[in-house]
């Protein structure tokens, strides 16, 4: 009987140890999986802080409504604009007091759009630390709960100053090339590579007594009903080979009306944006 209850003894005190050996072996490993996860998250988050640190883009997020304050902003807003985290979050009327007096109103009154469509974009002048006022680029976004209500807005700041003077200097520049075509004494029409009409300045429309809204997209063939108007586009391409970028030819032209006259094309060819003109 002794003996019986020694094995019985011995049976479950193995079958204990071996139990918790598994147990054991099970706690550790979730502790060793656990501190892994742990040593991830904190690479990740590093990584993470290093690349908004860098980033031009600062990001924010804001309440959904009333003063409509910052409640967090990434610390690369020192980079970018010269305040400080919590200079921005100190202040609840940051973003509001910053934003260019002539802008302010426009800005506030187009925020229902965001609340409509869940998502906004503007540009306006923003205040930075040295006191210049700088052209933002403002990208919103709402964050909604399950029951889609408003809980918070997402931004982000991004200067586009030199972007938008870029922008601003190439309008003028079109407008003042307009305006010398339509005051050139000549005709002047641009086409592209296929021989479709792409502008027609004002002497043109004198001088084939079309307006340029009728003849645009039209091919070159319906003012000058002659080879050298069909085969434009060997033409480019041959001239174009040969590095010639001037040619003139007698033809003969057709006006609106139908009637014809003699006409001295001069062909001038040009690249824009990889394309033949």
């Amino acid at each position: 009987m002794n003996n019986i209850l020694t094995i019985l003894l011995g049976v479950l005190l193995t079958s204990a140890l071996l139990v918790g050996g598994v147990i054991y072996r099970r706690q550790r490993f979730r502790l060793i999986q656990k501190k892994n996860q742990q040593q991830e998250l904190h690479h990740t988050n590093a990584r993470l802080l290093q690349l908004s640190t860098m980033s031009p883009v600062v990001l924010y997020t804001c309440v959904a409504s009333g003063d409509f304050r910052i409640t967090w902003v990434s610390d690369n807003i020192t980079s970018q604009l010269g305040y400080s985290p919590t200079e921005v979050l100190a202040d609840p009327d940051f973003w509001h007091n910053h934003i260019h007096p002539d802008d302010r109103v426009g800005i506030f009154s187009r925020l229902t759009e965001l609340f409509v469509q869940g998502q906004h974009s503007h540009e306006y002048r923003f205040q930075i630390k040295s006191g210049e006022y700088r052209w933002m680029l403002n990208p919103l976004r709402i964050v909604t709960n399950a029951a889609g209500v408003a809980q918070e807005i997402v931004g982000t700041l991004i200067d586009v100053t030199e972007n938008r003077a870029m922008r601003i200097a190439l309008v003028e520049r079109e407008q003042q090339l307009h305006a010398i075509l339509n005051n050139a004494p000549d005709g002047i029409i641009t086409l592209n590579q296929e021989g479709h009409i792409k502008s027609f300045n004002v002497s043109a429309e004198v001088i084939f007594g079309y307006r340029a809204d009728e003849v645009t997209g039209q091919h070159f063939s319906l003012l000058i009903p002659d080879p050298t108007a069909s085969g434009y586009d060997n033409y480019l391409r041959r001239y174009a080979e040969a590095g010639i970028h001037r040619a003139v030819h007698k033809v003969t032209a057709r006006r609106h009306d139908g009637s014809e006259f003699p006409l001295t094309l001069t062909i001038g060819i040009f690249k824009q944006e990889s394309q033949l003109m």
